[in-house]
């Protein structure tokens, strides 16, 4: 091969190589911030089951809020974590449950959620002790409390580190 046809060729791939990673990003998944609102292991969740909930203005929030922070002491809850602009932003709350030892927890993986044809991946790391651990014998539930960009999602799901959807709402 002469030396135009060597620099045809790598001109040619170098397109190809453009084209196939465009059409990649034209069929690929969004990303949409996240950002951390709350994270604790004593969110006053009384129910077993671990949930996800959506929270889309600030009377859902304030009952969330409030239903979180039933256990502690003080009144400053509103201090302690300020409503996002409901304009802008939704609210999501993921809650492990009620569990009846430590060594449980749940904290956002990326401050990026994957978005595809408006269904919502947060990544969570979802932590649970082993059977044999030695762990507190403290009631504990597990809980984060996320902000989104305001959009109209069918569905939202925390996907764990593994991959497993741990909930969805």
């Amino acid at each position: 091969m002469n030396m135009r046809g060597g620099w045809a060729l790598a001109g040619l791939t170098a397109a190809s190589l453009t084209l196939v990673t465009a059409c990649a990003d034209m069929g690929g998944d969004e990303h949409v911030p996240v950002e951390v609102l709350y994270s604790g292991s004593h969110c006053g969740g009384d129910g077993s089951e671990p949930q996800l909930r959506r929270i889309t203005d600030e009377e859902q929030f304030r009952a969330a809020r409030d239903a979180m922070f039933r256990h502690v002491l003080g009144n400053d809850h509103a201090e302690r974590l300020p409503a996002p602009d409901f304009h802008e932003s939704i609210a999501v709350l993921a809650t492990m449950g009620q569990r009846s030892t430590g060594g449980y927890g749940l904290e956002l993986r990326d401050d990026r959620a994957t978005l595809d044809n408006d269904a919502l991946a947060l990544s969570v790391t979802w932590t649970e002790p082993a059977e044999d651990a030695m762990v507190t014998q403290a009631i504990t539930s597990p809980c984060l409390m996320l902000t989104l960009p305001r959009r109209d999602y069918d569905t939202i799901r925390a996907v764990d580190q593994d991959g497993k959807t741990r909930l969805r709402e």
